[in-house]
Parts: C-alpha cells; sequence; structure tokens
C-alpha cells in the first residue's frame, strides 16, 4: 500500500481519528519512520507532503512499546528515534491545561498526564500523555520556559500552576 493510498482511504477532514477502537489483525511494515526532529520518512526518503505527515500523526498509536500507523484494516509499523511528536506549547486556560502539538493538533490535559522532569536522574525534559498510547515531549523552548514560570515549594519541587513540572535538587 502506497502513502497516497493510505492517505485517500480516510476520511481526511476529520480531526480525531478513533485509532483506539480499530482493531486491524493484518500489520504491514512499509519502511515509516520518524526520527527525533519529527520528520516522517519512509525508507530513504523524507515525507514532504504536510497534510499527509499531518494525518499520520494523528493516526500514530503506541502498543506494547511499539508504534503504529493505525487505519481500520492495516497497523503499519512506525520505526522511532526517541519520542516521535513534540509539545509546543501549553496553556493554562480557565482552570485546565491546554497542550498543542507540532502537527497543529490541541488536547486539553489534565494534570496527571503530565510526566515531570526529575534532574537528580538526569532526566531533564517533561512529557506529556496522549490518547493512543503515546507521548509527546516538550520543546526545548517550551520546557525553558515552564522552568521560568515555575514557583519553586520545598525539596526543590517546581509547580506551574500548582501542577508539579519537575524537581530540580540535586
Amino acid at each position: 500500500m502506497t502513502l497516497d493510498q493510505i492517505y485517500q482511504s480516510l476520511d481526511t477532514k476529520m480531526k480525531a481519528y478513533p485509532v483506539t477502537d480499530w482493531q486491524p489483525e493484518l500489520i504491514e511494515d512499509i519502511g515509516l519512520r520518524i526520527d527525533v526532529r519529527g520528520d516522517w520518512w519512509q525508507h530513504n526518503d523524507m515525507i514532504r507532503n504536510e497534510r499527509i505527515k499531518s494525518l499520520f500523526s494523528r493516526l500514530l498509536v503506541k502498543e506494547l512499546q511499539t508504534y503504529y500507523l493505525k487505519t481500520p484494516n492495516v497497523k503499519f509499523m512506525v520505526h522511532s528515534t526517541g519520542l516521535p511528536l513534540r509539545l509546543i506549547d501549553l496553556t493554562w486556560q480557565q482552570g485546565h491545561m491546554a497542550a498543542k502539538l507540532a502537527d497543529g493538533r490541541e488536547f486539553e490535559v489534565a494534570p496527571q498526564q503530565l510526566v515531570p522532569f526529575c534532574l537528580p536522574t538526569g532526566e531533564d525534559s517533561l512529557f506529556v500523555a496522549l490518547p493512543g498510547g503515546c507521548e509527546a515531549q516538550a520543546s526545548r523552548q517550551l520546557f525553558y520556559r515552564l522552568v521560568e514560570q515555575a514557583t519553586e515549594q520545598g525539596g526543590g519541587r517546581l509547580l506551574w500552576h500548582n501542577v508539579l513540572i519537575g524537581v530540580a535538587t540535586y
């Protein structure tokens, strides 16, 4: 199946797909890969079509430590170096957190979806758990902005709007 066939087989106007409801039995490896910058590749060719990349990111799921591009009939393996999705903004709006991904999708995020960083263990990035089992890593710019806006509590705990975003003691 080609990338165009995958794209044409779906209603591309949907903002979200019921990927957790789809249970295809067929699994194919068509050489899809996402690099550390979030660029999509098929074999050694970068996928440059923004509509296809946007659609694929909405179909991305993680099952048993493996990433898949999931459609109603087929799961396509996606090889990834690191976390494939980037969190570029996190805002506080009327008592709720809103997250924005690099692909343009926006989600309401509950505090328990944030995975705080912990400098004593060497983890210096913030993550957010997403639907479909995936996680998005905060961009460096967002990470530094949140740390700057955070208030320090006892034990080096950093809180942003009373939500723990990390621990910064050694």
